[in-house]
């Protein structure tokens, strides 16, 4: 429960960060419009970019740089369980 909290809570200042940058902004809404499409979108993009990845000034708009964390965790819990069972 408490990765999915802060799952949570990361992918939604992943949204908020990137609707109000300065430099990235408007992803959601576009003309007055509400378009959650453009948020799934650049969720993808480093699927499809190398440079989201290899470019460190681009880390900041790459969705899966922020769950790193989140995804850390979770090895670790799963490395911490196996080695309790193994006692």
């Amino acid at each position: 429960m408490y990765i999915l909290i802060v799952w949570l809570l990361i992918t939604i200042g992943f949204l908020l960060y990137i609707q109000f940058s300065s430099t990235m902004g408007n992803i959601w809404f576009r003309n007055g419009y509400f378009v959650p499409l453009g948020a799934i979108h650049l969720i993808l993009f480093p699927f499809k970019e190398i440079k989201m990845w290899t470019f460190s000034s681009m880390w900041i708009i790459n969705y899966w740089i922020w769950i790193l964390p989140v995804i850390i965790l979770i090895l670790f819990q799963k490395i911490k369980k196996k080695k309790l069972d193994s006692k």
